[in-house]
């Protein structure tokens, strides 16, 4: 494992793209190996200055791997460090021969019981043309399954668009297939779906399709494609609205620096809800939306915007496995909480144990709030929820643990539903636990349980909905030119030399916008504190832009409460036990409301102008 690791890295320190690197790794062991690399790729990236050099971070991360210490940060002295202790021979000996056997074995457990195994990539939350490097080649991984209530356009955009976006992808990179599954004829079966059923969208669709194969058509200059795609975009959805269908589309767009080349990597949704949230004379749009196509890629966060977009958006579906493998645990118990992570290596480790107890009471509490307001102060339905979604992770876990000599790998569950029926047959060991999983998944299908889900799910994704719209009103006031000096001590201002800082725009926005979730919310004040702590709290986190926010966020509470703590950041490390006395301090001397008012003190201590005050105007509408 460890060879297959170093080859991983040295490829991408050697200039090969991430696809490449991945490769070079047998198909069984890519989730692992890639996981390790990406852990010591994370850290590497948080300990250098040169973050936006790929090459570089993957250079560190190899020595870091090695367990060679970095005496410079300097990419010269780096690359001849990374040169002089490259392990050659493990990388060489890393062998596809185990994992042949291992594939054997996995074959004959599929038959018996079968699995499905998915690897997703995460994308930047903010969809523009960027130079970074290479996402995956997409394909489609399994269609999605019929449903009896589906709408008439749902096939076009569960299906056609995403063939379409393979397509254009293929196209990009030269490849492009013959027909049927050319772009030409993919684009025909877009247009012929949505034709059939809708021809006002037919227009803003052909717009929309031209600016994609404009943008990846172009070489030099950008800047047109990009103002042309937006437009086309911004039209499609107006269309959509319009003629009451209840889809979205976006697209991350990328530009790779070294090849030139440009992808249009498109996403469709299905809109579950739509409302309007005003903030004095500003109104904004807002529609909560949920994944429909399943191509290999991903925004890892809960809601998202910019600057060029209608709408604040809220990901439903990612909101339902940030409650199912994060929050709801928690809820149930202390023990089980998994908000910090990887901390064996730390000494002096007392204030974990104090802050998953602290953040198991208090996200307890918020969500019962929410349930009594939404039901009845007596329902017993979070309690048994939570101890449902609990009992059947660890049962599905302890399967996990005994099929995995077999070679096989079984997901745990991130979806409220979760078919137990697929872990069938995979060994009679795991009878008893099988049996544990299915009593839990017939608790989570009792009217009360899911009243009680429901009721929280509703409580905290109108908390992040407020967290879109304060990001609309800050593109719209233009407010986030300036850093806030507890900020930019880590990130920078937003224009550094002749290039924009893109780092510091983003930990500035979600400076604002975190802040201003506090504050809008009382009743989910402490979930969202504890939401914003969990950067910090998981290393693999720290080189996000929310993690640069959140180290500012707790600082600048902490100026404002008055409470003394030491340095977040100490020898290029994040202090998690002083995040963790922050946090203490303030729930000793703020409830809910009082929280609240401390974030809006702070918003407007760092930003100069009265918090605004967001109120739902109308909705939702589903």
């Amino acid at each position: 494992m460890r060879g297959y690791v170093l080859r991983y890295l040295a490829r991408v320190a050697e200039g090969a793209s991430f696809p490449q690197a991945r490769a070079s790794v047998p198909l069984l062991l890519r989730g692992l190996v890639e996981a390790r690399a990406r852990a010591h790729a994370v850290a590497a990236g948080f300990e250098t200055a040169h973050a936006d050099d790929t090459a570089h971070v993957h250079r560190l991360a190899y020595l870091r791997a090695r367990h060679v210490p970095a005496a410079s940060d300097e990419p010269a002295w780096v690359a001849r460090a990374f040169a002089e202790h490259r392990d050659l021979g493990a990388e060489r000996r890393a062998f596809v021969g185990p994992t042949i056997a291992l594939l054997l074995v996995f074959t004959l457990a599929g038959a018996a019981g079968g699995l499905a195994w998915w690897r997703g990539a995460t994308s930047a939350a903010t969809p523009r043309a960027t130079a970074q490097p290479e996402l995956p080649s997409i394909d489609e991984l399994f269609p999605p399954e019929a449903r009896e209530d589906e709408h008439p356009l749902r096939a076009a955009f569960a299906r056609a668009i995403p063939a379409y976006t393979v397509a254009l992808d293929a196209r990009s990179r030269d490849q492009e297939p013959p027909a049927p599954d050319d772009v030409a004829s993919r684009r025909a079966q877009v247009i012929d779906a949505l034709g059939r059923e809708l021809p006002a969208l037919l227009p803003s669709t052909n717009a929309v399709l031209d600016a994609a194969e404009a943008y990846v058509a172009t070489r030099g200059d950008d800047t047109y494609a990009l103002d042309g795609w937006f437009n086309a975009l911004a039209s499609f959805h107006d269309a959509l609205e319009r003629e009451g269908a209840p889809f979205h589309l976006d697209a991350e767009l990328t530009r790779d620096l070294r090849t030139g080349r440009r992808r249009v990597l498109v996403s469709t949704y299905r809109v579950l809800a739509r409302r309007v949230f005003r903030a004095g004379d500003e109104r904004v749009r807002q529609i909560d939306i949920e994944r429909l196509d399943t191509l290999n890629y991903d925004q890892s966060l809960l809601g998202y915007t910019r600057p060029e977009a209608r709408h604040a958006l809220v990901r439903r579906d990612r909101i339902e496995r940030f409650l199912v493998e994060h929050v709801l645990p928690s809820v149930h118990g202390a023990e089980e909480s998994v908000i910090v992570r990887d901390y064996a290596d730390e000494v002096g480790i007392e204030w974990v144990t104090d802050f998953e107890g602290w953040a198991h009471e208090d996200l307890r509490a918020e969500a019962q709030a929410a349930v009594a307001r939404a039901i009845d102060p007596r329902s017993t339905g979070l309690r048994d929820l939570a101890a449902a979604i609990t009992r059947r992770r660890n049962a599905v876990r302890q399967i996990e643990g005994d099929v995995r000599a077999a070679g096989v790998r079984v997901r745990l569950p991130n979806r409220y539903a979760y078919d137990v029926s697929r872990l069938a047959g995979l060994g009679a060991g795991t009878s008893r636990w099988l049996v544990e999983a299915r009593e839990a998944e017939a608790s989570l299908r009792s009217a009360p349980v899911r009243r009680a889900y429901d009721a929280v799910h509703e409580a905290f994704g109108l908390s992040i909905a407020e967290h879109e719209v304060q990001h609309r009103l800050d593109y719209e006031d233009g407010r986030l030119a300036e850093v806030p000096d507890v900020l930019a001590r880590y990130v920078g201002e937003t224009e550094s030399e002749d290039r924009v800082n893109r780092r510091a725009e983003r930990s500035n926005a979600e400076l604002s916008a975190y802040l201003s979730q506090i504050a809008q919310r009382p009743a989910m004040a402490r979930t969202s504190l504890i939401h914003v702590a969990s950067f910090l709290m998981d290393r693999r986190s720290w080189s996000m832009p929310e993690a640069y926010a959140a180290v500012a966020l707790f600082e600048a509470l902490a100026r404002e409460a008055r409470i003394a703590h030491e340095p977040l950041i100490a020898r290029r490390r994040i202090q998690r036990a002083q995040v963790a006395r922050i946090y203490g301090a303030l729930r000793a001397s703020h409830d809910g409301p009082a929280l609240s008012a401390l974030a809006g003190r702070t918003w407007t201590t760092l930003y100069g102008a009265p918090i605004p005050a967001i109120t739902l105007e109308r909705g939702p509408s589903h």
